[in-house]
């Protein structure tokens, strides 16, 4: 019999090279990893999540995770622009103890250059709050988001969540209303059109009554006008109570006088 021919037959092996991934402008342009890839052109597009941490170099940020996109190719490397921040969950259990409150609130808003932003806020109060203090904080809370992100655009939003000058001026605003023990950005993301639209259909439900209530609040607590209105209504009562004491000790004393004066005449006319 004759022999079969055998093919030799070669595998093709891909060769793939590690290549440098970039943090953003707003964290230095630093070196914060590496990816296998054959081509460097095969990394732009895709997603990582990264501690900042590992940006900032600082250790109380370490509770707070950022996730960036890989979207532009330089030098052989990957550059990255930010897409999401967000808070550990374990922090968040941790800050919220007995005798406080926790507020939540999700919403949409859009960017300086209209790119449309979830934004999930939690603010911690001392003591518990009421259903329309706890409204009132929350739309507070928003106004002062909307003010802010709408003047930035996305990446200089996040540094300047990553360096606190959002967080403090809102904690020290809504201060004024009731005692805050915390106000956090829990997440920011961006998202496409649709996925936001079904959160503005959400907002929606908000009460209009409430929302008339907090759009004529001013910076100073609405609670310490309450008060100052019951204690001069209280003050008024008061008053009103003394002057009718008074009234009735006159009358009581003058019907005295009557009844001694008649007692002397009587005693007179016995003597005649």
């Amino acid at each position: 019999m004759a022999k079969k021919n055998k093919k030799d037959t070669k595998v093709k092996v891909k060769r793939k090279v590690w290549f440098n991934v970039i943090a953003p402008s707003i964290f230095n342009s630093r070196e914060i990893g590496e990816t296998y890839l054959e081509k460097v052109e095969q990394g732009v597009g895709r997603k990582m999540t990264v501690s900042l941490r590992d940006l900032t170099g600082s250790m109380r940020d370490q509770n707070v995770r950022v996730k960036l996109a890989l979207n532009e190719v330089k030098a052989n490397s990957l550059h990255s622009t930010p897409i999401g921040y967000s808070i550990v969950p374990t922090f968040v259990k941790r800050l919220v103890r007995k005798r406080t409150s926790r507020l939540d609130d999700v919403f949409t808003i859009k960017t300086k250059d209209g790119k449309p932003v979830i934004v999930k806020m939690l603010i911690v109060t001392y003591g518990s709050v009421n259903k329309s203090m706890a409204t009132t904080l929350r739309m507070k809370v928003r106004s002062l988001m909307k003010a802010d992100l709408s003047k930035n655009d996305f990446e200089s939003f996040i540094s300047r969540l990553v360096s606190l000058k959002v967080q403090h001026p809102i904690k020290k605003i809504v201060n004024k209303f009731f005692p805050i023990k915390e106000v956090l950005v829990r997440s920011v993301e961006l998202v496409d059109e649709e996925r936001a639209r079904r959160i503005k259909e959400s907002e929606v439900k908000e009460v209009e009554d409430t929302r008339v209530k907090v759009e004529t609040f001013d910076d100073m607590p609405a609670v310490s006008q309450a008060s100052s209105s019951e204690e001069s209504e209280s003050e008024e009562e008061s008053q009103d109570e003394s002057e009718a004491t008074e009234e009735s000790d006159s009358v009581e004393a003058s019907g005295s006088e009557e009844a001694e004066a008649s007692e002397e005449d009587e005693s007179e006319t016995k003597e005649e």
